[in-house]
């Protein structure tokens, strides 16, 4: 700080000031204009590097200074995951179900986003008894036993929806995780959650955000559930269309096109302006990360 200080002082009576203001700059604390430490999934993901880039997810979501977003390190681990051989990919399913199935885990909210994206059968029975115990307390359901997890009542995890932090209720996460799997026996929970939450109305943005995850699920194990399974309120939900069309199955996307080219031309027009704004908006947060 002496030297900052000294240097302000000269910048005063500098008879180059445009010399003195740099000389100035040079001696601030080195600190202030050190860039982040780049942080990015290794080559080999090996499980202690999985539960690091875990943390790092976590510490992203808190909006520490210095990590990347979290969907830019989710899709590098998701990426990682799909790489690996299958011998490392038995070890590194095994780490990410061990911080899934513990709702006290530091980075149990960071698991399950993967999970949402890399299908993680291991957990797939826990992941059901989330959303079939219920507790007496906070967002989570309640309690019907004793065997449901101590941390059951503080139903929240961070997730990012849309570019933005959110805490979500915990069970839409859990549901966009039992959908990656596509699993066939699950569409009667699918219906079963959908029906429950529509029957009480969308005005709760938890409830709606739930119904949304179960009507990805349903859409992922048939597309055409979009025109046929949905109802309509939720079927012309701009952001539900907006995260199939973000999906990378093919058929999903060509199922929402469908679905938008078949409506009267007043809506079709107002769905297709609508997307293409969000997208566009979703582009535009891409480039600035």
């Amino acid at each position: 700080m002496g030297r900052l200080w000294f240097a302000l002082r000269a910048l005063i009576r500098d008879e180059e000031p445009v010399l003195g203001f740099f000389e100035a700059l040079l001696a601030m604390p080195r600190a202030s204009f050190r860039k982040p430490a780049e942080r990015s999934s290794p080559a080999d993901c090996t499980p202690e590097d999985l539960r690091r880039m875990l943390h790092w997810m976590a510490e992203a979501e808190r909006g520490t200074v210095g990590f990347p977003s979290v969907d830019v390190l989710l899709g590098q681990v998701v990426r990682s995951l799909e790489q690996a051989d299958l011998s490392l990919q038995q070890r590194l399913r095994g780490e990410l179900a061990s911080h899934v199935k513990d709702l006290g885990d530091p980075v149990f909210g960071s698991a399950l986003a993967v999970a949402a994206r890399w299908p993680l059968p291991e957990a797939k029975l826990f992941l059901l008894r989330l959303l079939t115990t219920r507790s007496s307390g906070g967002n989570g359901p309640e309690s019907r036993g004793g065997d449901a997890p101590a941390a059951l009542g503080h139903g929240r995890v961070p997730l990012s929806v849309n570019g933005h932090a959110q805490r979500l209720d915990y069970r839409t996460a859990v549901i966009a995780a039992l959908g990656a799997l596509r699993d066939p026996k699950l569409r009667s929970l699918f219906e079963m959650l959908l029906n429950k939450h529509l029957d009480r109305g969308l005005a709760d943005p938890v409830r709606l955000e739930i119904c949304r995850e179960a009507g990805v699920a349903l859409v992922l194990l048939d597309p055409e559930a979009l025109g046929s399974a949905l109802p309509l309120e939720l079927s012309t939900d701009v952001l539900l269309l907006d995260r199939l069309l973000s999906r990378p199955e093919s058929e999903v996307r060509r199922a929402v096109m469908d679905w938008v080219n078949s409506r009267p031309q007043p809506a079709r027009a107002h769905l297709s302006e609508a997307l293409a704004v969000l997208r566009g908006r979703h582009r535009a947060s891409a480039l600035i990360a």
